[in-house]
């Protein structure tokens, strides 16, 4: 059976941003493809929860976060913010096509944080 947590919102100076989380250990940053959501995860989350604090974000103008200019910058900068208000210095990443293009940006531009 497919189980997302429950949607979640942090106010980051972008906006607000949607994301789901669950487990503990460390930090896991899931980032959905173009046209999907927090929950394109829904499938991976309670196994994955077993060994990682797994957060799976709605990038900007997807699910539960309000649009931001559509550049991959700019989501980087957004999910590094994310991180910052969850209190996580360091995380891996996975991203999935866009979330994938997005997680290369993140790691190009905020190197410490992944």
């Amino acid at each position: 059976m497919m189980h997302a947590p429950e949607l979640r919102r942090a106010a980051l100076a972008t906006g607000v941003m949607g994301y789901r989380e669950a487990g503990e250990g460390p930090a896991l940053l899931l980032m959905h493809g173009l046209n999907g959501s927090s929950r394109s995860f829904a499938a991976q989350h309670d196994q994955l929860a077993a060994r990682y604090r797994v957060i799976a974000w709605d990038a900007p103008g997807y699910g539960g976060s309000q649009d931001i200019e559509p550049d991959a910058d700019a989501y980087a900068d957004a999910a590094a913010a994310l991180l910052d208000a969850l209190g996580v210095e360091r995380a891996t990443v996975l991203g999935h096509s866009m979330g994938g293009v997005v997680a290369g940006r993140l790691g190009h531009r905020h190197p410490q944080r992944i």
